[in-house]
């Protein structure tokens, strides 16, 4: 299981080289999310998917589940988060929302489940 967490970090620092900042003369977005999981026992599943275009998106899942009708042990967290700026015509900010959610869970776990989808898309 510990592996599988290293791969997720590893997915986890792709994305935000990759696909978090995102910015154009008038905006600026920064996006992320991300898990951890410390245990012994479950079945954990990650996946992320992102875009840098006009029209950025990032898709970010984890779930885990026990094994053999047994619960997963140990702790799992999940978080998302972002800042999204836009500029006004003299450079200045006109604009800025900040968000940030995290999901957890500690001791016998049945099923954990954390989704996040992001897009941005400039409207005319």
């Amino acid at each position: 299981m510990k592996k599988i967490v290293f791969i997720g970090a590893a997915f986890f620092a792709i994305l935000l080289v990759f696909a978090v900042p995102v910015s154009a003369v008038s905006f600026s977005n920064l996006v992320g999310s991300g898990s951890t999981f410390n245990g012994n026992t479950g079945s954990l599943v990650t996946s992320i998917g992102s875009l840098s275009t006009d029209q950025p998106k990032v898709d970010y899942k984890v779930s885990l589940t026990g094994l053999n009708n047994v619960p997963a042990t140990g702790s799992i967290s999940a978080f998302s988060r972002g800042n999204l700026m836009e500029g006004n015509d003299n450079g200045g900010l006109a604009s800025q929302l900040i968000f940030s959610q995290r999901s957890s869970a500690t001791g016998s776990i049945s099923q954990f489940a954390f989704s996040f989808h992001y897009n941005s898309k400039l409207t005319p």
